[in-house]
């Protein structure tokens, strides 16, 4: 190896200054646009759950609120279905949507009743409600209806936080086991 005063050339050089390293600060205009980008992200998501809990936070209190009047009901009331047709269709209209729900009567009525109900229990609204408008005499079964509407009101928080095609589906699931029943007692008779 050779020392630098062996080549009197090398002896005036002096060593490589390297630039000065390049820092985050300020940021690239990229990098502004998807700070911009995730922060109203994160705005909606912020406003979303916020109606989500208020609209949960209505639900709960319109259902509480049901429950409470389910229990002041008297069972040989002879207005009883009546009484809780208007209960239960106030209590819909809070959860669900106000003009479909409110155009429902009849059969259309009882079949969107039946919707939130599980398989097993469907069907139990249109042969308890259908006599609500005849003579007090009318056999209607007082306490297996508010047992009936007190299931509908314990189901119907989980199926409307269900999405309105699967609830939509469920409701002609509903209609339709429900016309072939009609059907199958009209063929035995």
């Amino acid at each position: 190896m050779s020392s630098p005063s062996a080549n009197p050339a090398l002896s005036g050089m002096q060593d490589i200054q390297l630039p000065a390293d390049i820092g985050w600060w300020p940021l690239a205009p990229g990098w502004w646009a998807l700070i911009v980008v995730g922060l109203l992200l994160l705005l909606i998501a912020i406003v979303w759950s916020i109606r989500a809990v208020r609209r949960r936070r209505k639900q709960a209190a319109a259902a509480k609120s049901a429950l409470q009047m389910l229990q002041q009901l008297d069972s040989q009331d002879p207005q009883l279905a009546v009484q809780i047709s208007a209960l239960l269709k106030r209590t819909a209209i809070s959860y669900g949507d106000r003009k479909q729900v409110a155009a429902l009567t009849d059969d259309a009525w009882y079949h969107y009743l039946d919707a939130v109900l599980p398989a097993a229990e469907r069907g139990q609204f249109a042969n308890l409600l259908a006599n609500r408008y005849r003579r007090p005499s009318s056999e209607v079964d007082g306490s297996q209806l508010i047992a009936l509407s007190h299931r509908w009101l314990k189901h119907a928080p989980a199926y409307y936080q269900q999405p309105a095609s699967l609830r939509a589906a469920q409701a002609r699931d509903s209609a339709q086991s429900s016309a072939t029943a009609t059907s199958a007692k009209e063929a035995t008779c």
